[in-house]
């Protein structure tokens, strides 16, 4: 299976959908082309990462990179949501674990209907 990304810009928020596995490497290289591509251009109020066709190949300490990308651009994610869709058990430990001990605003999902809500209208 070939690992794809693919970005649904909606009016003020944006959907990365996620199909493959992945490791920690391809998802910082995501989230750098994410924030040169289209975060330093656009303003969301949220990204909604979905994780329901992908799984992670990576370990815990694999987020202190990505929790340092996001403190390294702390202008662009302290007021934006991230929503992370999981529908698979071994991978919802991800964006809980990130959740508890981040200074952003990232949340666990495991319905697109509940990540959506959340971004809009809280």
């Amino acid at each position: 299976m070939t690992n794809k990304i693919e970005y649904i810009e909606k009016s003020n928020y944006l959907i990365r959908e996620f199909h493959g596995i992945f490791n920690s490497s391809e998802i910082l290289l995501s989230w750098e082309y994410l924030i040169v591509n289209k975060l330093k251009k656009h303003k969301y109020v949220g990204i909604l990462n979905d994780f329901s066709n992908a799984k992670l190949n990576m370990e815990l300490d694999d987020l202190d990179l990505i929790m340092s990308l996001f403190k390294k651009n702390s202008k662009i994610f302290k007021n934006i949501k991230l929503a992370v869709l999981m529908t698979s058990p071994d991978n919802i430990v991800f964006p809980v674990f990130a959740q508890s001990k981040s200074q952003f605003n990232i949340k666990a999902f495991s319905t697109m209907k509940a990540a959506k809500h959340w971004l809009l209208n809280t």
